[in-house]
């Protein structure tokens, strides 16, 4: 609930990892047919108002990159423009 997803998006693909000797995580991966533009800057936007620190962003033709810590949640979404759709790519750790 603390990772927003994005609306009209469809999942295609989620794991968690959950062990004793590694911190907990997750991956989760949505398709949409919104641009890359568009979706990067929902996800900066959405995640400073839900109370996340944008440690970092990259942007290029096709593909952006942010990342972002809130308390001990360390998020990493890569937004990429495939095969006429736009995919992206959460990661999630908890423990820093």
């Amino acid at each position: 609930e603390d990772v927003p997803v994005y609306a009209g998006s469809t999942g295609q693909f989620a794991a968690t990892m959950d062990s004793e000797n590694e911190d907990a995580g997750s991956s989760v991966v949505l398709a949409t047919n919104d641009d890359v533009d568009t979706v990067a800057e929902y996800y900066v936007n959405t995640l400073k108002d839900n109370g996340w620190s944008v440690e970092a962003e990259a942007h290029a033709a096709g593909l952006s990159t942010i990342a972002g810590t809130k308390g001990e949640l360390s998020l990493t979404i890569m937004v990429a423009g495939q095969d006429g759709q736009t995919m992206i790519t959460m990661g999630l750790e908890n423990g820093q």
